[in-house]
């Protein structure tokens, strides 16, 4: 016995393709067949119910509606990779043993599943706010020295606020503006970010739940949701906010080719500014040196400054002896000087 649908011969490529999309955007928030790191059958197995499909890893959680009604929990990666396979019309069969048959007329795949049981339900929040894909744009900006897996939530980490977004990796911090209303102090996985700046489909909403979790909404009804770090939250802010950016002005003329070129030959890539010239190392016997008319005496990380390179075109070297603030059209952030022994 079968239960499930069946597309009749002739049926329409574009619906073909829309259930393969579906699973591929729900797939990133699955593991891969053979992966250690996964746990537990929700986190390889997505849910077909009520009109939708649904994944979860335990972090981020993945909607797509598909408008056809079938009741699995398929491996997500084995499906994907039967539909790729489907040329033409093809047909869909939920068996007793706890297999999704694929059929052609040429190929059978019978994909594993799991009973609905075995699987979290995972809900997104309300979409109850507008936002735009600006805030792709900034949580990238914003996201510039976050990494995920890094060794603190704040440095693995981006932190919502009214209009803008923030993050850290402690010597430096960025803010980069969105222009739309948003509850401030919610640390979200920077992964999840970079999944949200992956879909092609335009932002248009997103909701939250206070201690629990955070969702944006695409034009097409999909959805990405991850949970909230429950870390306590800096406020970043209190930095950047009284900082004088109209005291920040163009940089000097061939200053990102003369860091590169000096930086090649420092072996912790750090450049150190010395009124006339920046140079490699802290004296003229050794590495290189590059002439550049920098009116102050500083050092820092070139692999920090130049992640600013392309967000922003101004600099304030000299107002702060503890840090250098950069600014742009809508980025700024402050990078800490390191000691020059």
């Amino acid at each position: 016995m079968t239960t499930g649908r069946k597309r009749a011969a002739g049926a329409p490529k574009e619906q073909e393709l829309e259930l393969l999309k579906a699973l591929k955007f729900v797939s990133v928030a699955q593991y891969r067949p053979g992966d250690a790191a996964a746990q537990a059958d929700y986190q390889q197995h997505c849910v077909f119910a009520g009109g939708s499909v649904v994944a979860f890893n335990g972090v981020i959680a993945a909607g797509y509606p598909i408008g056809d009604e079938m009741d699995a929990c398929p491996n997500t990666h084995l499906f994907v990779r039967a539909l790729e396979k489907v040329r033409g019309a093809y047909s869909l069969a939920v068996l007793n043993n706890q297999q999704l048959a694929v059929k052609t007329d040429k190929l059978r795949v019978l994909v594993p599943c799991v009973p609905q049981y075995n699987v979290i339900g995972v809900q997104p929040d309300p979409p109850l706010y507008a936002c735009g894909d600006e805030i792709k744009d900034a949580a990238k900006a914003a996201g510039i020295f976050s990494t995920d897996g890094a060794q603190t939530v704040l440095q693995a980490s981006i932190i919502t606020s009214d209009y803008s977004f923030y993050g850290s990796n402690n010597a430096v911090i960025v803010e980069a503006f969105h222009g739309w209303h948003m509850p401030p102090g919610l640390l979200l996985p920077v992964s999840f970010f970079d999944t949200v700046a992956k879909v092609p489909e335009k932002v248009v909403n997103f909701g939250f739940t206070p201690d629990k979790s955070f969702t944006i909404y695409f034009e097409n009804g999909a959805w990405l949701r991850t949970q909230v770090y429950l870390e306590p939250v800096p406020d970043l802010g209190k930095v950047l906010k009284p900082l004088d950016m109209s005291r920040c002005t163009k940089f000097p003329t061939g200053f990102w080719e003369a860091c590169e070129a000096v930086a090649l030959h420092s072996v912790k890539r750090e450049v150190y500014f010395d009124q006339t010239r920046v140079m490699s190392h802290d004296t003229d016997t050794q590495g290189a040196q590059h002439q550049l008319e920098v009116p102050f005496r500083k050092l820092l990380s070139y692999d920090m400054i130049r992640k600013f390179q392309n967000h922003c075109d101004k600099v304030d070297f000299i107002t702060h002896d503890d840090k250098v603030v950069f600014g742009g059209e809508k980025v700024r952030g402050v990078v800490m000087v390191k000691k020059w022994n």
